[in-house]
């Protein structure tokens, strides 16, 4: 972008000079008398010269700073949003996958429905199953908007996703369990991107 930026700038300043040139030879051709297309008695710029190429100047600086700004606010944009959809997709496949093997009798989701409990399989003995450690999805950290994976148990905590601003779990059918996250992020230049997802996870268990 950048490149083009400064591409379309020596173009218009070419531009500019060319036009110039021109008027100035008709000038003084016709004003003048001096055929050659400059005046023999005349050295250097005058005021009024020197006052249009500043003129001149300045809006190129200012065309040039407005496309500058405008290029780095859409860059920050674009990864703000590149940061949050990986952080939503990651979080939503990391959650399906360990929910598709939950016990649908160990599965218990809060009042509030913001946090849910269950156990999936640790091991199978002559077709009975045993239960591994309960696990629990729930928000906090920073600033309240990670997605924490705890085993209750042992109390080990793992961050599955950042700039979570709302995360709701409902059981829709006896082995259907409904997800549905909200992620917001702001950009380096202030802009506030969101994005919704969600996923019903089928239980095998």
């Amino acid at each position: 972008m950048n490149n083009k930026i400064i591409q379309g700038v020596v173009f218009i300043c070419e531009l500019v000079i060319r036009k110039y040139q021109s008027a100035k030879k008709i000038f003084a051709v016709h004003i003048l008398g001096d055929s050659n297309g400059i005046s023999s008695n005349r050295h250097g710029f005058s005021l009024l010269e020197l006052m249009v190429s500043m003129s001149v100047l300045l809006v190129l600086l200012a065309s040039v700073s407005a496309a500058l700004t405008s290029g780095n606010r859409l860059w920050g944009i674009s990864q703000a949003q590149t940061d949050i959809s990986a952080s939503a997709r990651n979080a939503l496949y990391r959650m399906a996958e360990e929910l598709s093997q939950a016990g649908r009798n160990t599965v218990n989701i809060s009042p509030g429905s913001d946090i849910i409990t269950f156990q999936t399989p640790a091991s199978f003995t002559g077709g009975d199953i045993s239960w591994g450690n309960q696990i629990q999805y729930s928000l906090g950290g920073l600033n309240g908007q990670q997605l924490l994976h705890t085993d209750l148990v042992t109390t080990d905590l793992e961050i599955w996703g950042n700039y979570i601003t709302l995360l709701r779990f409902n059981r829709i059918a006896v082995d259907t369990i409904e997800i549905q996250l909200s992620i917001s992020k702001q950009s380096v230049k202030g802009d506030i991107l969101t994005m919704q997802l969600g996923s019903q996870i089928q239980m095998r268990n």
